[in-house]
């Protein structure tokens, strides 16, 4: 899973860490979680185009 900050929005890690910990509850289990900005430039546009908006 990967999150867009608002545009402007800086999140630092534990508001970070928090809405991971929020997500894997909803969940129920472990995910992975980053930013978009944190993807690998090879495997940015495969994962882009596979992505699914949930919210």
């Amino acid at each position: 899973m990967f999150v867009d900050p608002a545009p402007g929005v800086t999140v630092g890690f534990l508001p970070s860490v928090a809405a991971y910990e929020v997500i894997e509850a909803a969940v129920g289990g472990p995910v992975d979680y980053g930013m978009r900005s944190g993807l690998h430039p090879i495997l940015r546009p495969q994962i882009e185009r596979d992505a699914v908006r949930v919210f």
